[in-house]
């Protein structure tokens, strides 16, 4: 495309750049020339029409996939795959927000008051996502204390729930035991925080048979994790399906040999993802039943050894991106009709 010679030529160009790199290379020039002969005398901005036509064109063209069911499949799963990535990128930027866990002496006055008596055991401390690591059955760091429930008087659910609400615990509503939880159990929030109390029983076989209480502080879901969730996945999946569209095309521009080995990679890619998919969408899905340890999207990526299968997916990936951007030879085939490839 030749350098523009008009305030209105070099407007339309700009809005342009809406459509793919190889769009503007082939029809670029012609799309100018065609709006320019329709322009009014003296006219030095597009009309608004001529903007909203020519930006939703750029999109649809960005969107638009080839002719088939193996290109639609690809971009499906690509967006469901880099969706999951996104809702877990943006649900991780929102536990960033929350204040944090307590430290030990603010946590054995809040087990403390769950008991009823001082709590001056010690105290067990998982490491957290945030953190690292990724503990069983929560989404965050944890402090938690146990004592025998014969030590702690009226360890009923109706009496420990009294002692929270009369410190300023917000009993949250009945749910279902814990994992772990051989009795009832209750949970309670406060200042970011989440309190779980459980009975659990000693297995018959000791001696004696007891039950003890497990009290656990965990942090509280930050009033940004949904939005993040939700906003990271929308980004993701409309990344991932860009992506596809443009590389499926990048490829199709390539000779037998490129083409065989993008066909590998990409089958490779998405095996290797498929795993980690699947926990951040299970992660997902708890998020929504009440009052159950939250196992976060992030997790898949992030357990060991499923990063395992996360890095090498993010290789493969980037091999692919490498082989799209070969320029082609003389010989490589080509693709028919637009490019949406930016």
């Amino acid at each position: 495309m030749e350098e523009p010679t008009n305030e209105l030529e070099r407007r339309y160009r700009r809005l342009l750049r809406w459509y793919p790199r190889a769009f503007r290379k082939d029809v670029g020039a012609e799309l100018v020339t065609t709006l320019l002969d329709a322009a009014e005398p003296g006219q030095r901005r597009p009309s608004r029409r001529a903007v909203a036509d020519l930006v939703k064109g750029g999109l649809r063209q960005r969107f638009r996939l080839p002719i088939g069911i193996a290109p639609r499949v690809v971009a499906v799963l690509a967006a469901l795959v880099v969706g999951a990535m996104g809702a877990a990128a943006g649900g991780w930027s929102a536990w960033l927000t929350s204040p944090g866990l307590p430290g030990d002496a603010e946590a054995k006055q809040i087990i403390g008051t769950a008991m009823g008596v001082p709590y001056d055991h010690g105290l067990n401390r998982s490491v957290g996502l945030l953190g690292g690591l990724v503990p069983p059955e929560s989404s965050s760091p944890a402090y938690v204390g146990n004592a025998e429930s014969r030590d702690v008087p009226g360890s009923t659910t109706d009496v420990v729930a009294r002692r929270l609400t009369a410190a300023g615990w917000k009993i949250r509503p009945a749910a279902d035991p814990p994992l772990g939880s051989a009795g009832p159990a209750l949970s309670a929030s406060r200042d970011g925080l989440v309190i779980w109390v459980r009975w659990m029983d000693i297995p018959a076989s000791a001696e004696p048979p007891r039950t003890f209480l497990s009290i656990e502080i965990v942090q509280d879901e930050p009033a940004l994790a949904p939005a993040g969730l939700t906003a990271g996945w929308l980004i993701g999946a409309l990344g991932g399906w860009l992506f596809a569209a443009a590389t499926i095309y990048r490829i199709r521009r390539q000779g037998l040999v490129v083409q065989v080995l993008a066909a590998l990679l990409t089958t490779g890619a998405l095996a290797l993802f498929l795993l980690p998919t699947l926990v951040a969408y299970l992660g997902l899905w708890s998020l929504g039943q009440p009052e159950r340890y939250l196992q976060p999207p992030w997790a898949g990526y992030v357990l060991s050894p499923l990063h395992w299968l996360t890095l090498l997916g993010l290789a493969a990936t980037t091999t692919l991106i490498a082989l799209s951007l070969i320029r082609p030879g003389k010989a490589a085939a080509t693709a028919p009709g637009p490019q949406p490839a930016g």
